[in-house]
């Protein structure tokens, strides 16, 4: 489904994407529009209203995101033929219209929605990924997942942990990053900005929020290079789970076709240095304080266990090329 997982974001414009036989439909505050676990052989663009997206029911049910006008829903089990993983239901009088597979690819071939629909599909991928388990490298363990859009609220909660030495050595400014850069960092499209986040090891799984992220930034002159970046609330540093990110961001960014990592370090955050130290490390004075690094993207990661690596390839694959399959 889209926007992200079952209309997480919608489009910039709710214009009618596509030429369709059906009549558009109108939905009433409470109607379900699609049911989790039904097959079908359709989708809809909600043209007015909104609904909310969740999963499961009763006490264990979980909101997933909302849609409004220029959403797409549905779109994913049509294409797969697997049961949807999510209910909709209209939360204020909608009209939404209901389109086929032949809708769907009329849409696709109208300039400006391929790469739309690319992203949010990455998105919505990310949004099913399961949190991989690695072993930390104090023994402990972490799970670790893909950065989503719905973070906003638990990285500007991080932030408020993080003392103004930690968001100097992460922003190159103590002062605390402004609400522009928050929704800069959570907008992730997987295809050339990738966010991995480590949930809080110190917490119950079933209610852990990200207290750490390691993510790339693809170069747009050289598509084999990308510049990294990390950060963790205090209270986890010096457990080694920086080293964890930065090998499982590493693993992805070899799936993405991404040879050369680079980042920029202030000359006294010793902790990043030694973290970016490999063979191939090159070390060059970037601005008055700030070095920069280069080193190869497959030094790093290889302490990784070999299944370890296998499920951060494969999540890390799904994402990806559920984006390019439909660049393509």
């Amino acid at each position: 489904m889209m926007p992200g997982h079952e209309g997480e974001r919608g489009f910039e414009s709710p214009v009618d994407p596509f030429e369709s036989g059906h009549e558009p439909q109108l939905l009433q505050a409470g109607d379900v529009l699609m049911a989790e676990g039904e097959r079908a052989d359709w989708f809809a663009y909600v043209i007015s209203g909104a609904a909310i997206v969740s999963r499961g029911s009763g006490p264990g049910t979980v909101t997933l995101g909302h849609a409004g006008p220029g959403s797409i829903v549905g779109e994913l089990a049509m294409l797969t033929g697997r049961p949807r993983t999510a209910t909709v239901t209209a939360t204020a009088p909608s009209v939404v219209r209901i389109g086929d597979l032949t809708d769907f690819h009329t849409m696709l071939e109208q300039q400006g929605w391929v790469a739309r629909i690319a992203r949010v599909v990455a998105q919505r991928s990310a949004s099913l990924a399961a949190p991989i388990a690695l072993t930390g490298v104090d023994g402990g363990l972490l799970r670790l997942r893909p950065g989503l859009a719905t973070d906003h609220d638990a990285f500007d909660a991080a932030l408020s942990e993080m003392s103004s030495e930690s968001i100097r050595s992460r922003f190159f400014s103590a002062a605390r990053p402004p609400e522009s850069v928050i929704r800069y960092l959570i907008d992730v499209d997987y295809i050339d900005h990738f966010a991995w986040v480590v949930l809080d090891p110190d917490a119950d799984p079933a209610v852990a929020t990200p207290v750490g992220t390691a993510r790339y930034f693809r170069s747009r002159e050289n598509p084999t290079e990308a510049e990294i970046a990390l950060g963790m609330v205090d209270r986890i540093q010096g457990r080694g789970i920086g080293k964890r990110l930065l090998d499982t961001l590493a693993v992805t960014a070899s799936v993405a076709g991404i040879e050369t990592l680079t980042a920029s370090v202030l000359r006294d955050n010793v902790a990043m240095r030694a973290l970016l130290r490999r063979p191939s490390t090159r070390w060059t004075n970037d601005e008055p304080g700030v070095v920069r690094a280069t080193a190869r993207t497959d030094e790093f990661g290889t302490l990784l266990g070999r299944q370890e690596r296998a499920a951060i390839e494969d999540v890390s694959a799904s994402i990806i090329w559920s984006s390019v399959a439909v660049l393509l």
